[in-house]
Order: structure tokens, then C-alpha cells, then sequence
């Protein structure tokens, strides 16, 4: 037969705390780990959703590129230079089909703006090639990635208007050869170099062109710019209406050989001719070359890549007519993710999701450090009621010892023997009334299942406890008063035992000749008794405190005003007393 396992009573040996420090430390090392959790995935987020959006703004391109070559092909008017046509409008799609936005936290006047707003013209990091390939070559010849047909190189466009309904009236554009003249190759680097470090192009800032003259070609379209400025503003939080001027440059432009351009002049006080929109659209043709090169590294990715340094590249191929003959096209996109708009962007939010988890961490934190203070308070509670209840049972015990002794070892008399058995009654009594106390106590503070609750007149309960001690208040002098009646919901076996303890607890501490009054109100029952000292009331809701600090004091077990706090708080009132040098009180706030 199995021996049976002996139980342990860790409730009174009680377990390892953990401190509040300790609890703190482990929540920020768990907040740093969730951090770091976060920051891989919301990295991988990132670069997903980067080359996801460059996806897109090559699709986008496919689109708008074979669109384009249709409108060459069938709309524009004779003589026009398609070639300069082709090379503006593909890098204006370009710069507007290629945009990589997240949205931040920020909100300014018209809703909100984005944390990071890349385009291939306003950052370093994010470059994208369209080139149509100036032969019909298979791709495996790489001679044919150095001649282009046209691409998406940096290119000034502008809309002219020389009379309401003009014919001339239009989209024109600067061919691409016209960049070996240094002078529009210096409006190029100017127009380039023109940047502050707190400007973002399309998002807090723009380069603004104004012309004062500018030679026209109106049979080809073409226009090349001859006098006039770059600007770049910034707008104060997205405030279009508060600019302020961050860097200018001067543009002036003489052809050697004007040939068929006209030189025309325009000024804002003169409607005809008008020029609008005078802009720089596409990519630098260095930046254009490098793109080409991984291009031809990777010739057949169909899905965005990242490589070691963080660049996340894509690339597709396409046909295009271009008078009667197929031309290859492609489109290669590289983002660098390390750009410092990126940064900042995965910073603040790995930042804000600490500092959320700290947060929520911390309230978690706190929450256990309470629980665990009811619990270990709870276990100190119990740990202490038994070592008292110990205590307290040992003095009658060793009194009943004793005088038992007494009774067998000697020859006593009757009277003696008599007292002596008085005496032993008597702290039996005692004995059994403190552990009646104790388990009445216990079950007080384990009773947590629902409360069978009634209606209770206060008055009735309190007169039949009054008229239990009238014989002893009569005896004592006790002037005895009751007034005023309310009725409550609880559950009346607690409240006849709160009733009980508060009324037994006045009638032992009332001196003779003193007064006992009972006050009732549909808030609050108050009873108040005289003394002859006045005691701390600190501790005296504890077990086992009494107010005269005495152990060997058998009038009371310590554990009536403990009853008749647990029993308030069962159901729900609230118990408060206070003593001065001549009254005790006693109340039950309902």
C-alpha cells in the first residue's frame, strides 16, 4: 500500500517574493525584447511595402509609356520633334508614377502629411530608369544598353500660349541634345544643385522656374529658355501661402546659331504670348547610367530584390511602335531603404512602440505587483492569525493544566475544587469562543460566491442585541439609547454577526455609570459608548489587537472589530472608528 504524501503547508512557510524593482527591470528587459521583435518585422514590413509601391509605379509606367508612343504616333501635329516629345512626357510620368509614401503621425492644417515621400527627382536614394532602346537587339547584347532611342533623362517642358485659339498653342519641350550647350547643361547642374537639407521637393518645398524670354520653335515644339531664375521655396507646415525663398540661381542661355528658333519675351502685365508650367522633369543621366548598369546585372528580376547594402530593386521589359517598328523597352527602379527619410521613419516608430510597451508593460507590471501584495499580504494575515490564535490558546490551555493538576496531585476541599473546576470552565469557555471567533473570522474573509442579499431593518436587529445585555447594563448604570431606522440589503447572517461584535465590543469597554448610544440613518449606523482612556485605534481592526494591549485579558479574543470589518467589506460598507479621551466610536457607512 502506498505511504500518502505528506502536505507541505506552504501557506504558512510561505514562497520567494519578488520585489517591485525586480518586477520593473524584468518589464523593460521584456519591453526591449518586444522592441527588438517589432523593429525586424516592421523592417520587413517596410521593404516589403517598398518594393510592393515600385511594383506598382512600374505598372503604372508600362501603362503610361505604351499610351504615350500611341499619342506620338496619332496625335501630334506634323513637323513636331517626337523624340523631345517622347523623352518630356516619359519623364514626367516617370517622376509622378514612381512616388513611395508612408504615412506618418503628424497632423498640420489640411490633415496630416507623410513621414517619408520619396521621388526619383527630390532624393539621392531612390532612382529610376525608362529607356527605349535605340535598335532592335536581343537583350542578351549589351552593347544595346548604351543607345537609347529616348529615356526618362532630365529634360525642361513648358505650355505656351500665343493667342486664344493658336494653333502653336501647346506642349513643348527642350530636345535632349540641347544639353551639350554648357549653358543648358549649367541650368541643369544649377537646377540640381539648388537643395536644403530641411526642404523634401513635393512635400515641404518646391523649385519654381520663372522665364522672362525664351526661344521657340513652333514647328517642331521645342522650346529652349533664355533668361529667367530657379527658386526654391519652402512652405512653412504645408502652408502654401507662408513661402519662404531657400536658395535661388540665375538661368541665361545664348544659342550660337539660332537657326529657326524665335526669340520671344514675356512679362506678367502682357497676356499673349504666355508661358506656364515651365519645369525640369526626369533623372540626372549619371544617375540614369548607374541605374543601367545593375539593370543589365539583373537583367530578368520579376519581383523586387534587396541586396546586402539595403538597396531594394526591380526591374520589367516591355515592346513599344515607334513609326512602324518595335522598339524594347524597360524600366528599372533602385531604392536605397537606408535613405535618412527611411531612418528616421523606422526610428520614431520603434521609439513610439517602446514607449508603448513600457507603458503597457508598466501597468501590467503594477497590476501583478498589487495582486502580488493582496497575495503575500494575505498569506502575512493568515500566517500571523495562526501564530496568534497559538498564543492566545496557550494561556487558558496551560490554565487548565494546571489547575487539572491541582485537582488530581492534592486534597483539596470542596470549595476549592469547585473554583478550581470554575476556572477551567471558564477558560474552556474562553477557548472555545476564540476559535468560534477565528472560523467565523476565516469564513468572513473566504466568502467571495455571491451574497444572498435581503432586506434588513437595522432597528429591529440592533433593539434584539440591546435587550440581550439589559440585565448587565442595568447592573453597570449603562445609560442605553437607540435612535432613528433604516432599512439595507445585505445578507443578514453577516450583518447579525457585524451587529453582534460592534454591540458586545461597546458593552465590554464601557465603564459603569457610563452611556451607549446607537444612531441610525438611511447612510450610516453610528454607536458610541464611553471609556476611560482614550486608545490608538491603528491597529485595533487587526486580529488579536485589543485596546488595552493586555494578552492575559480574557474579557475579549481581539477579533470582534476584525469580524465586523471583514463583514462590512463583504458587503460592501465601509467600517471606520475613532476614539477620544471620553468616547469611542463606532461606523458602518452603508
Amino acid at each position: 500500500m502506498k505511504k500518502p504524501k505528506k502536505i507541505k503547508a506552504k501557506m504558512f512557510k510561505g514562497r520567494k517574493r519578488v520585489c517591485l524593482p525586480v518586477m520593473i527591470i524584468t518589464g523593460l528587459i521584456l519591453s526591449f525584447l518586444f522592441t527588438l521583435v517589432f523593429y525586424k518585422c516592421f523592417k520587413f514590413y517596410v521593404n516589403y511595402s517598398v518594393g510592393s509601391q515600385i511594383s506598382q509605379g512600374a505598372e503604372r509606367n508600362y501603362i503610361e509609356i505604351n499610351t504615350i508612343f500611341n499619342k506620338a504616333e496619332s496625335e501630334l501635329p506634323e513637323g513636331t520633334d517626337k523624340l523631345a516629345f517622347l523623352n518630356a512626357e516619359i519623364a514626367r510620368s516617370t517622376d509622378f508614377n514612381n512616388r513611395v509614401r508612408f504615412e506618418g503621425l503628424k497632423n498640420y492644417y489640411f490633415g496630416g502629411t507623410d513621414e517619408v515621400f520619396l521621388c526619383p527627382y527630390n532624393s539621392e536614394g531612390y532612382n529610376v530608369a525608362v529607356t527605349v532602346l535605340d535598335e532592335k537587339l536581343s537583350l542578351s547584347d549589351e552593347e544595346s544598353y548604351g543607345k537609347f532611342l529616348v529615356s526618362n533623362e532630365q529634360v525642361f517642358v513648358a505650355e505656351l500660349e500665343f493667342e486664344r485659339k493658336s494653333d502653336d498653342n501647346g506642349h513643348y519641350c527642350c530636345p535632349v541634345e540641347m544639353k551639350d550647350i554648357p549653358e543648358i547643361a549649367q541650368m541643369y547642374k544649377d537646377y540640381n544643385e539648388l537643395y536644403d537639407s530641411s526642404c523634401v521637393l513635393g512635400k515641404n518645398a518646391s523649385k519654381v522656374i520663372t522665364l522672362s524670354s525664351f526661344y521657340c520653335d513652333r514647328e517642331r515644339r521645342v522650346i529652349i529658355p533664355h533668361e529667367g531664375k530657379i527658386t526654391l521655396y519652402y512652405y512653412d507646415h504645408g502652408d502654401y501661402y507662408k513661402s519662404v525663398v531657400k536658395g535661388e540661381r540665375s538661368i541665361h542661355i545664348d544659342l550660337p546659331d539660332t537657326g529657326n528658333y524665335e526669340l520671344i519675351s514675356v512679362s506678367e502685365n502682357q497676356f499673349y504670348p504666355h508661358i506656364s508650367l515651365p519645369e525640369i522633369y526626369g533623372t540626372e543621366p549619371s544617375v540614369l547610367d548607374n541605374t543601367v548598369k545593375k539593370f543589365k546585372r539583373n537583367i530578368m528580376t520579376i519581383q523586387p530584390s534587396i541586396n546586402e547594402s539595403g538597396e531594394i530593386s526591380y526591374q520589367s521589359v516591355g515592346v513599344v511602335k515607334y513609326e512602324g517598328e518595335q522598339y524594347i523597352y524597360y524600366v528599372s527602379s533602385v531604392i536605397d531603404v537606408n535613405d535618412p527619410q527611411f531612418v528616421r521613419f523606422r526610428m520614431r516608430s520603434v521609439i513610439l512602440f517602446y514607449i508603448a510597451s513600457v507603458l503597457i508593460i508598466g501597468l501590467l507590471v503594477w497590476r501583478r505587483y498589487v495582486l502580488n501584495k493582496s497575495e503575500y499580504y494575505f498569506e502575512d494575515y493568515r500566517r500571523k492569525l495562526t501564530d496568534h490564535l497559538a498564543h492566545d490558546i496557550k494561556t487558558p490551555l496551560m490554565a487548565i493544566s494546571g489547575y487539572a493538576e491541582n485537582i488530581m496531585e492534592t486534597d483539596l476541599d470542596e470549595d476549592k475544587k469547585t473554583k478550581y473546576l470554575d476556572s477551567i470552565m471558564g477558560n474552556i469557555e474562553f477557548t472555545k469562543k476564540l476559535i468560534e471567533r477565528a472560523a467565523v473570522l476565516n469564513s468572513m474573509e473566504n466568502d467571495s460566491g455571491k451574497l444572498n442579499k435581503e432586506k434588513i431593518k437595522i432597528e429591529e436587529t440592533l433593539k434584539t442585541l440591546l435587550d440581550k445585555y439589559a440585565l448587565l447594563f442595568s447592573e453597570r448604570n449603562v445609560e442605553v439609547s437607540m435612535a432613528g431606522e433604516a432599512e439595507i440589503t445585505a445578507k443578514k447572517e453577516s450583518v447579525d454577526t457585524l451587529l453582534e461584535n460592534l454591540v458586545s465590543n461597546a458593552v465590554k469597554y464601557t465603564p459603569e455609570n457610563g452611556t451607549l448610544k446607537a444612531e441610525i440613518s438611511t447612510k450610516k449606523l453610528v454607536i458610541t459608548n464611553t471609556v476611560t482612556k482614550k486608545v490608538s485605534t491603528k491597529d485595533l481592526k487587526r486580529p488579536f489587537v485589543r485596546g488595552d494591549k493586555s494578552r492575559s485579558n480574557t474579557r475579549g479574543t481581539g477579533l470582534g472589530l476584525s469580524i465586523v470589518e471583514s463583514a462590512a467589506r463583504l458587503n460592501g460598507f465601509k467600517f471606520k472608528i475613532t476614539c477620544t479621551d471620553k468616547e469611542f466610536v463606532s461606523e458602518i457607512i452603508f
